[in-house]
């Protein structure tokens, strides 16, 4: 009654293999990156803005300009950076990314391919593999998986970071996030690391950008004081939303299979 390629098990192996491989490529993007990174300095400010760099391993030798200039540096600041392909003697800050969702990707693709593997062994060809109900419970048991990868991102970064005493000082729009089709926000952060004051944009989101000039607590990233990570609502927020839609795409995702 049903095509082939429209068995549960075929769907479910082709979509775990596209995510186990977009996990797969884009974790190794991650670590090809962050090896390719170089720990440098800051050696001079210019007057015109300018940030001099040098590197602080011997054998991976740096010398040249941050760009762009972040003017919350201060000579002796040290941070990662990496080196522009096109450009010798240009480098750009690297933070680390608060989120690990290629993770996320990587784990549930594999559990998709396990469970197409179990649907082709042991359901008939004729199957009626797209049942909507079995294609929403693929969507909505993701959700779990990805919250996991950005929160293992965000305990990362926490570990990794220094914790420092803030305050917010200004909001600005979420150039992705919304919240009830409202814009979200970022929170810019001023406080005070090795000795100097600074301020920097935190890329958590907040649901109002209600509470300027309140306190709160970041982490400075360990690959640039000039990072901050706050916690804010979207965090919260996505976590609830995976915890109360996971349980529910399984029952329907994992029911039809093991059901009948």
């Amino acid at each position: 009654m049903f095509p082939e390629y429209l068995h549960a098990g075929w769907l479910l192996s082709a979509a775990g293999a596209v995510l186990t491989a977009v996990g797969a490529g884009w974790g190794a993007y991650r670590l090809r990156t962050a090896r390719s990174l170089v720990p440098v300095a800051v050696v001079r400010v210019t007057e015109d803005g300018r940030i001099e760099v040098a590197g602080t391993d011997p054998h991976r030798p740096a010398e040249g300009l941050l760009e762009p200039a972040d003017p919350c540096l201060r000579p002796g600041d040290e941070l990662s950076v990496r080196p522009s392909p096109r450009t010798p003697g240009r480098y750009t800050a690297a933070p680390r990314p608060a989120e690990a969702l290629w993770a996320g990707f990587l784990a549930y693709g594999v559990l998709l391919l396990a469970l197409g593997a179990h649907a082709l062994a042991t359901q008939a060809p004729d199957s009626p593999a797209a049942h909507p109900l079995r294609m929403v419970g693929a969507v909505f048991s993701a959700l779990p998986f990805l919250a996991a990868g950005k929160l293992a991102g965000v305990l990362t970064r926490i570990r990794r970071g220094t914790r420092v005493q803030g305050r917010v000082t200004a909001f600005r729009r979420h150039p992705h996030v919304q919240f009830n089709d409202a814009p979200a926000s970022q929170a810019q952060v001023e406080y005070e690391y090795a000795g100097a004051v600074r301020r920097a944009w935190s890329p958590a989101s907040y649901a109002s950008s209600l509470g300027t000039g309140r306190p709160v607590a970041a982490w400075v990233d360990d690959r640039s004081p000039v990072s901050v990570l706050t916690l804010g609502t979207g965090l919260f927020v996505f976590l609830a939303i995976a915890t109360v839609a996971g349980p529910l795409g399984f029952a329907f995702l994992l029911g039809p299979l093991w059901l009948g």
